[in-house]
């Protein structure tokens, strides 16, 4: 059975005064980004510009930013209606003094706001119109959100594409073939006639920064990440991130979850061992929720100092103590190889036994025949190190 849910499932592209600077720290490495221990701005961090700014509009009614860093904070602690007032009072600002950027900033800001009201074609129409001001703005990432907002309207009413695309595939975009692969990736993220393949590291930085910056963590963001690491070979990865989109209760979880099985299934099979589990997922995730709580408590602390945590080192005092405070107490490796790893040494031992004796006989025969000389060591070492590199560890696909 698929269900469809009353609320968007991505959060996209926001604007306001800490935007570039959380752009230039980038997207976590993909376990921090699975997992969830990531920094999330607290709603005092928000709630203190609530209180703040519109003083600063009623002295400067034409500072542009002033109505971005208002419209996110209400945003960010649930009042969208009030972030769209601001943005309409943005608009008329505007229209006093027109600024290329600030037009763009307004209608990608008003799109977000529409669609996280579920007002989702109001959202798309905005959200076009500030890429065709600025196509390359978050680096090329809200063409990944206008396919995100098609998709969510299109499940809306056919609840069963939830079962036959991620939204990536539904959008067009084809995968590589499988057809080396050990495990298939799933039914419902191919079709064979897409427009584009997936240029990974675009789609990559695209999604993760959504979840990352979005401000709202959606199951089908999670999905397309489980998508994009069994793309790249990461089974590991690939498996976290589904079970954060079975976490999130995606509409599809019967499909991810028989993704997952598949995943456990090949470790099996191929003699892998150190197998996450689910109750080292879940433990996991328990660590991360502490670790966030306890940034927004040591950022809360701040705020209460008068210092801001916006700043980079604020920002970074901050996370250091709340690595101090909850560090990390799992050791979250990728399976690795048993049943090769056994036979790879056994095998590499021989050989070095056989090389050794080789290297013997060719000393000796040498000896007879003045013209002959050994390989260099480098030579020898090579017809041995293929079998140490049949013993790599590692969760993704030989």
């Amino acid at each position: 059975m698929i269900r469809s849910l009353a609320i968007p499932l991505i959060l996209g592209c926001i604007w306001d005064s800490d935007t570039i600077d959380d752009e230039l720290r980038g997207v976590p490495d993909g376990l921090t980004l699975v997992t969830g221990r990531w920094y999330r701005h607290t709603s005092a961090y928000y709630e203190k510009r609530i209180a703040e700014l519109p003083g600063r509009l009623a002295a400067r009614p034409d500072d542009l930013e002033a109505y971005d860093d208002l419209a996110v904070a209400w945003e960010r602690t649930g009042h969208r209606d009030r972030a769209i007032e601001v943005m309409e009072r943005k608009r008329q600002a505007l229209d006093r003094h027109d600024s290329p950027e600030h037009r763009y900033r307004y209608h990608a800001n008003l799109g977000t706001f529409l669609a996280h009201a579920g007002r989702l074609s109001e959202g798309l129409v905005e959200i076009e119109r500030a890429l065709a001001l600025n196509p390359s703005a978050h680096f090329g990432r809200e063409h990944y959100q206008v396919d995100l907002i098609r998709y969510l309207i299109a499940v809306k009413s056919a609840p069963e594409l939830w079962k036959m695309h991620d939204a990536l595939s539904y959008a067009g975009y084809r995968y590589r073939s499988t057809s080396r692969r050990s495990v298939t990736l799933p039914a419902y993220t191919g079709q064979s006639e897409g427009r584009l393949e997936v240029a990974w590291n675009g789609a990559y930085a695209a999604i993760g920064s959504i979840l990352r910056y979005g401000g709202t963590e959606g199951a089908e963001l999670y999905r397309i990440l489980g998508d994009l690491f069994a793309e790249n070979g990461d089974l590991n990865l690939s498996w976290w991130a589904f079970q954060h989109a079975l976490e999130k209760k995606h509409p599809a979880s019967e499909v991810i979850q028989t993704r997952v099985s598949e995943i456990e299934t090949f470790w099996q099979r191929s003699g892998y061992r150190s197998i996450p589990t689910l109750e080292l997922y879940r433990a996991a995730r328990i660590e991360a929720d502490r670790w966030a709580s306890t940034f927004g408590a040591v950022e809360d602390e701040a705020l209460i100092r008068g210092e801001s945590p916006g700043q980079t080192e604020i920002l970074r005092s901050i996370t250091e103590e709340a690595d101090r405070r909850v560090p990390r107490a799992l050791a979250l490796r990728s399976p690795t190889l048993t049943q090769n790893l056994g036979f790879g040494l056994v095998a590499a031992v021989s050989a070095l036994g056989v090389g050794i004796g080789s290297g013997v006989w060719m000393s000796l025969r040498g000896r007879r025949r003045p013209g002959n000389r050994p390989r260099p060591r480098a030579a020898r070492r090579s017809a041995i190190s293929p079998l140490f590199r049949r013993t790599g560890g590692g969760a993704s696909l030989p």
